[in-house]
């Protein structure tokens, strides 16, 4: 049986049930903020339980004085099963009940210790969405009975400043802090889950941290980046630490608990929903004047940028893969009757002209550089994109013209190679001529790249009479059309390990200039006149004929194009 925790990169897309379920716990953490009895809040939690997924509470349990005591939630506790916890002790963990896969018991612990415990049951293992909600649940209920502790410690002192009336002004100043406190730890509970709600989470914590404790609050990313900054005007903001550093806090962090921890003028909290850090929230504390409650507040706080960040996440990953599934659909010309509604829904507007754009970059050592600069020059140039790598290439499904040499030279800059290149497929209208456009878009890309400058851009539209030739069918008129020309050349060539369908080839190219046919085959004048005179024997041919050039120039780049069919 596995642990409640959340394993990294495992939280669950959220669908508009989840976005439900994690209102609802934020309105029940309020509810039981608002109770003074530990009984009535472990007997909420309980009843929430079944809320979060396949999910039963067999027995809650309020810790004290060094004793369990069980809780009526509308069925008996399992036998033996205070033992148990005894002997799991505030740490919680697994336990066996008959017909359950999988049991676990929860401690609610708090600034004070353990308060109780709650144990759950499921006829399977909870998913990692349920075990998150899970996690969400315990937290609130721990920090709702520490606040009912709390209450129930003031009207201890009240009934103390009664009986002890020559400590009457000491107590009841005492009183009043407690009273202070707890209306604090509420008012923090209040704002902080108002702003779990915001549009930007992580600015609206900052904000709401800084103007509860005073002290100046960052919202750090994961690679301790500030995301958010609240302060004081005038108040200087902190560099990051170095990677070694941030190591370390992080593994004073978990030595202690997950608590947050001090770090010269810094106070630090791990936003930590799971098993893996996703980003930190920070108080800035020079003069060292927090205490409990500034504590409370962060750690409140980290707790409220964790769920957020994973959820923001989640949603991040759920819109790469409904893109990819797009482009797919899009590209095999898959209709599923929703494309529109899908392109839509990533916020791409199908209507109108279309092209494929491919990009293949093989110094792009990491698969997602290529993806990075596609989209950020497709964003410099203003194009309407789709952008999906599709096995060692990119695809963008771009909307209107695409001016190619700037977009070659823009991702050339930002992969700091210019050995790439770029194909682009003729327009479409429509989404069911899309694969047409791709094929182009191929087939312009693999033309470029067999020819003599194989770095650049090439349109399908501009290929002229080459588009006949970059199609690749073999077996039909132009494999005829080769050998018709070049049969003798290529026989010799075979035979005799020869390379004079190449050469004649960089001779047409050059245009019959022997001095750059040369230099291109790093040959001499001389060995270049003496294949051109063998050339000439087998075929029988004048290359200072006008036809007899175009027709060996287009049989040469068919045959490069065919892969020396």
């Amino acid at each position: 049986m596995s642990g409640p925790g959340l394993a990294p990169d495992d939280i669950e897309a959220p669908s508009r049930g989840h976005v439900s379920s994690l209102h609802a716990l934020f309105v029940l953490s309020m509810m039981m903020f608002t109770s003074r009895e530990s009984e009535e809040i472990l007997r909420l939690c309980a009843s929430s339980v079944g809320s979060l997924g396949p999910l039963q509470a067999e027995a809650a349990y309020v810790a004290g004085a060094g004793s369990i005591k069980p809780v009526e939630i509308g069925q008996p506790a399992p036998a033996g099963l205070r033992t148990d916890l005894a002997a799991l002790g505030p740490a919680g963990g697994s336990v066996d009940l008959p017909g359950r896969e999988w049991a676990w018991s929860f401690p609610f612990v708090g600034l004070s210790g353990c308060r109780g415990y709650l144990v759950i049951s499921a006829a399977r293992q909870p998913t990692s969405y349920e075990r998150f909600l899970l996690d969400v649940l315990v937290r609130q209920t721990a920090a709702a009975l520490e606040n009912a502790g709390l209450y129930r410690s003031a009207l201890e002192h009240a009934q103390t400043l009664r009986l002890l009336k020559e400590e009457r002004e000491a107590v009841n100043r005492e009183l009043r802090h407690t009273v202070e406190d707890l209306e604090r730890r509420t008012r923090t509970h209040e704002l902080l889950t108002r702003a779990s709600l915001a549009a930007d989470v992580s600015s609206a914590v900052a904000s709401a941290l800084h103007d509860l404790t005073g002290l100046a609050a960052a919202v750090e990313d994961r690679f301790g980046n500030i995301l958010e900054w609240a302060a004081a005007v005038g108040t200087p903001t902190y560099d990051p630490l170095p990677d070694s550093e941030r190591a370390e806090l992080s593994h004073a962090v978990m030595a202690g608990a997950g608590r947050p921890v001090r770090d010269g003028r810094r106070l630090v909290a791990l936003a930590r929903p799971g098993n893996e850090t996703l980003g930190a929230v920070v108080l800035l504390d020079p003069d060292r004047v927090a205490g409990d409650y500034e504590l409370f507040a962060l750690e409140h706080a980290s707790t409220v940028v964790g769920m957020a960040l994973a959820h923001r996440r989640s949603l991040v990953e759920v819109e790469l893969r409904m893109r990819r599934q797009l482009i797919d659909d899009l590209l095999t010309g898959t209709d599923d009757g929703g494309v529109m509604v899908r392109a839509t829904a990533v916020g791409h507007d199908l209507r109108g002209l279309h092209r494929v754009v491919v990009l293949r970059w093989p110094q792009a050592s990491d698969e997602d550089v290529l993806v990075t600069a596609a989209e950020r020059a497709a964003t410099q140039l203003e194009l309407k994109a789709l952008v999906a790598r599709r096995a060692a290439n990119v695809v963008l499904v771009v909307g209107g013209d695409v001016d190619g040499p700037r977009l070659y030279e823009l991702v050339s800059t930002e992969v700091r190679s210019r050995h790439g290149a770029i194909g682009i497929g003729g327009p479409t209208e429509g989404t069911s001529s899309l694969p047409r456009s791709f094929d182009e878009a191929q087939r312009a890309l693999e033309l470029r790249s067999k020819s003599r400058s194989p770095y650049g851009v090439t349109a399908f539209d501009d290929l002229g009479i080459y588009r006949i030739l970059a199609g690749g069918e073999r077996g039909g008129e132009i494999d005829v059309f080769v050998r018709q020309w070049l049969g003798r050349l290529l026989d010799y060539d075979h035979n005799r390990h020869a390379t004079l369908v190449e050469t004649l080839a960089e001779y047409l190219d050059c245009g019959g200039n022997y001095d750059l046919t040369a230099e291109t085959l790093l040959i001499h004048r001389s060995t270049l006149r003496y294949r051109l005179r063998r050339i000439r024997e087998l075929t029988g041919l004048e290359l200072s004929d006008v036809d007899n050039r175009l027709n060996l120039h287009v049989a040469t780049r068919a045959w490069r194009v065919l892969d020396d069919t």
